[in-house]
């Protein structure tokens, strides 16, 4: 959307730049990337199974930023479960 006051953008942004990086994981990474990720397939199984996917979108989204965010830190999947944890 091109949203304008007086003939002028309300943002401008620059452009968007998406770079790739293929990083080699350490072996400590890789176990606890293959942990999360399996944890998050058994959970969208489960979720699967009881044919609760579409009502429980942002759950699937959230799995999916979990094994995401392995990538860039541990403690970004940390915090976000004890935070998630905290909630329930």
């Amino acid at each position: 959307k091109q949203h304008r006051i007086n003939g002028q953008p309300i943002v401008q942004l620059p452009e968007l730049v998406i770079r790739r990086r293929f990083v080699r994981l350490t072996a400590q990474e890789r176990f606890f990337y293959h942990a999360i990720e399996d944890q998050s397939i058994a959970e969208f199984n489960t979720l699967l199974r009881n044919d609760v996917i579409q009502s429980r979108a942002m759950r699937v989204l959230e799995l999916l930023l979990r094994v995401r965010q392995c990538c860039d830190s541990p403690f970004l999947v940390l915090n976000g479960l004890r935070a998630r944890n905290e909630r329930s």
